[in-house]
Parts: structure tokens; sequence; C-alpha cells
């Protein structure tokens, strides 16, 4: 059995390999639009502060590092909110 997708992707044609990324960009952008939709505009601007961003980010794909730096700032090692 191919164990590595470059390995059997080849075999099934380039447009799968189009089709299944842009549909993991749709899932993506969809969990960014709705985690950004769970800031506040006062939470989001502090967050942004806290993590040196000069803007909260969006829910596009040019955003993702700025996610990550908020994730790194709000989330415990098992991905647990700090809060609770």
């Amino acid at each position: 059995m191919l164990e590595r997708r470059d390995q059997w992707l080849r075999h099934t044609g380039s447009n799968l390999r189009n089709e299944i990324e842009a549909s993991l960009q749709r899932l993506i952008l969809g969990e960014l639009a709705q985690l950004r939709g769970a800031f506040r505009d006062d939470i989001a601007a502090e967050v942004a502060f806290l993590c040196e961003l000069e803007r909260f980010p969006g829910a596009s794909l040019e955003d993702l590092e700025s996610w990550k730096k908020i994730a790194d700032l709000l989330l415990t090692q098992k991905a647990i909110c700090a809060s609770e």
C-alpha cells in the first residue's frame, strides 16, 4: 500500500488534488470566520496588542500566522482555553 500522499496522489489525477486543496481552504476559511466572529471588537483589539499585531486578523489564509500567535497566547498545551 502506498503510505505517502505524494505516492498515491499522482495516481488519482491532478484535478483531484486541486479539489481537495480547495475543499481544505473552504474548511479553514469557515473556521476562521467563526473564530473571528467570536471576539468582541474591544477584546480583539486587546489580543492584537498583546500579540504585537498591527491589527486583529481576519478570516483569510494570509492571516494564519497571526492566528497561530493568538493560539499560542490563549491556549494551553492541551489546546484548552487558558481561562477555563
